[in-house]
């Protein structure tokens, strides 16, 4: 039965989205960078072919519609904080966009990057953790072990490494470092 929130027709539809997405980036990319031509026909030629090219590897069009809702997510957040700076003190944009890497620019980047290796992982990581095993002896000889890595998911093996407190250790010490020598340098 077709109801209101019935949203089964959009998948048929939903390979145009990263079309469109890639084409008016790699297009924005090369007109603002001019590296390989001024010439605005050239640049949307070069751009709907990347964009083409990418829709023939489904593994990329996963990722592009796995990181976007984060990415848009990410830019509403940017946007509230720039308007809450704005409405408290006048000085929001200047302060938050100034040309000078600061904490603001740093907490993006960061989130940029976490975003893109969630996005990365969530197709890569299933396909790269299947048959990966330890393998102490030669494969295939008599008397040769070979251990099962399976623990079941990619999600839950991920989710035993990242959040293990050794590494959630290591990633404090790393942390207090880096602003450490971020504060010695000033």
């Amino acid at each position: 039965m077709a109801t209101f929130l019935d949203i089964g027709l959009l998948k048929s539809v939903a390979v145009i989205f990263p079309f469109l997405l890639v084409f008016v980036g790699v297009y924005a990319i090369l007109t603002k960078v001019a590296v390989l031509s001024k010439d605005k026909g050239i640049n949307s030629i070069i751009a709907l072919c990347v964009a083409a090219l990418t829709l023939l590897s489904k593994d990329a069009v996963n990722v592009i519609l796995i990181i976007t809702p984060y990415f848009l997510l990410l830019m509403l957040i940017i946007f509230f904080v720039i308007f809450a700076l704005q409405f408290a003190s006048g000085e929001g944009i200047k302060v938050g966009l100034g040309v000078k890497w600061d904490t603001f620019h740093w907490v993006i980047f960061i989130a940029v990057i976490l975003i893109l290796l969630y996005g990365l992982s969530a197709v890569f990581g299933p396909k790269l953790a299947e048959g990966q095993s330890l393998t102490p002896g030669i494969p295939g000889e008599p008397g040769s072990v070979q251990p099962s890595t399976s623990t079941g998911s990619f999600e839950s093996g991920a989710k035993d490494v990242l959040f293990h407190p050794k590494v959630l250790g290591a990633a404090l010490l790393l942390l207090i470092a880096t602003f450490t020598i971020m504060k010695i340098g000033e």
